[in-house]
């Protein structure tokens, strides 16, 4: 009874720490973030981020261990035998070999001073998945809710503009948020929509219902005002897999409510006098006639180099020119890659002025090697399997994880992982990898 009790005691300590380094993060960033700029030493801005990841990343990985030292019956009920953990094991080998083989060791080990994107940051990314896979349901939802909140702050604020933006974000570019550049933001606005949205579905009460598809409300216009393209498609795929989500849960009409402000909102808000969903599908629909026709060019004449396709290099502004050259890189080093954070000389060469090839499989091709991306992507796969396979049975907190994966892959493809962005993905992933291990355990009792 007595080493019952002490135990429990144990847990309930351990869900504490957990719950106090995730809300950490979802709070504690945005807050000096906004004092950095309100106290004119942004220059510090960066250090600071990088800073409370690892630290908070550090923290986590310590309670971790040191739990399920004096807890051993809780890590022999986690089956860390899972096919998705042998290969994001095999990811990490990879890239560390990849990291120690690249021309430049110092860059492939911290990243450059911008994204730090190097291994230290990866491997921090680990601390952030066991606290996902850390936290009890309970405790997930407050983390979850705690996101959605701070979004909806930092989106009001952002949509107010004027006077208000220039005293909290004085730093920043407009509806770009907290954070460097608008397509980040957009990045993290995905996440929140798919949040908010399954908050929707799962509150009970009006009020706390009523409050969630405010902030949905609110979310999807900044969204669109942020205007990164990316990151509306991602929603918009999210959007038509949800519509079948919804038909299987039954739960259509609640869908309506979803759906029908989004398309509202995108017919209809303007900035700068246009209108920025209509002019980005007219620009994609252009880009496409460009693919197109430079497909049935290089068939017709058997021209595939780069030097041939010049106009693909402005499609989807300007990330032609990002993907070809990225998949060049890619095939010159097609095993190891370049090495984690190595391309920005290989773009210098090519007369570029970017870093990184903006999509995610070409990123991790042309950096850690085909080897490494296929790794990553079996074992994401293998989440996404494993958790959609029985999504009429999981609750709506469940397979919100799954949803969120689907639409950072889908964001992912037209943009680059950040520092301060990814954490919440990783956090979120490993929530989906907890409720795969709560489920494993319920078929094997």
């Amino acid at each position: 009874m007595e080493k019952t009790e002490k135990k429990i005691n144990l847990d309930n300590l351990a869900q504490k720490i957990y719950l106090f380094l995730a809300l950490s993060y979802v709070l504690v960033i945005p807050i000096v973030t906004v004092l950095t700029c309100i106290l004119k030493v942004r220059l510090y801005t960066l250090f600071i981020w990088h800073l409370l990841t690892l630290f908070i990343s550090v923290l986590t990985i310590t309670m971790f261990i040191i739990e399920n030292l004096m807890n051993k019956h809780k890590l022999k009920k986690f089956k860390f035998n899972k096919c998705e953990l042998i290969f994001f094991g095999l990811f990490f080998i990879w890239m560390i070999v990849s990291t120690f083989l690249s021309s430049n060791l110092a860059l492939s080990m911290f990243g450059d001073e911008y994204r730090g994107n190097g291994l230290i940051q990866f491997i921090s990314y680990i601390g952030y998945a066991m606290l996902g896979i850390s936290l009890n349901k309970k405790n997930r939802i407050i983390v979850l809710r705690s996101i959605c909140y701070v979004s909806f702050i930092m989106a009001i604020i952002s949509l107010c503009g004027g006077r208000l933006y220039n005293i909290v974000f004085p730093a920043y570019t407009e509806y770009s948020g907290i954070f460097h550049h608008f397509n980040h933001y957009g990045y993290y606005l995905v996440y929140c929509i798919i949040i908010s949205i399954f908050l929707i579905f799962s509150d009970n009460q009006k009020i706390s219902k009523i409050a969630d598809f405010i902030i949905y409300l609110t979310l999807i216009c900044m969204l669109i005002v942020n205007n990164t393209f990316g990151c509306y498609l991602a929603i918009l795929f999210s959007l038509f897999l949800l519509f079948f989500y919804c038909l299987k849960k039954k739960i259509l009409i609640k869908y309506l409510f979803i759906i029908v402000p989004f398309i509202l909102f995108s017919l209809f808000i303007k900035v700068d006098n246009e209108y920025v969903v209509y002019s980005n599908f007219k620009s994609l629909t252009y880009d496409l006639g460009i693919i197109k026709n430079e497909i049935k060019s290089d068939i017709d004449n058997g021209n595939v180099s780069i030097d041939d396709n010049q106009q693909l290099m402005y499609v989807g502004t300007g990330r032609g020119e990002l993907w070809l050259y990225g998949i060049e890189f890619a095939k010159q080093k097609p095993i190891f890659g370049y090495g984690l954070d190595n391309l920005g000389e290989q773009y210098y060469n090519k007369n570029v002025g970017n870093d990184m090839p903006h999509n995610l499989i070409i990123n991790l091709c042309a950096t850690v090697g085909v080897p490494g991306m296929l790794f990553y992507m079996i074992a994401v796969l293998i989440v996404l399997i494993k958790g959609l396979k029985n999504y009429n049975k999981n609750d709506h907190i469940t397979n919100l994880t799954y949803f969120v994966i689907i639409g950072h892959l889908v964001s992912s493809m037209f943009g680059n992982t950040m520092y301060y962005v990814t954490p919440y993905y990783v956090i979120i992933l490993g929530m989906g990898m907890y409720a795969l291990n709560e489920k494993e355990k319920l078929q094997d009792s």
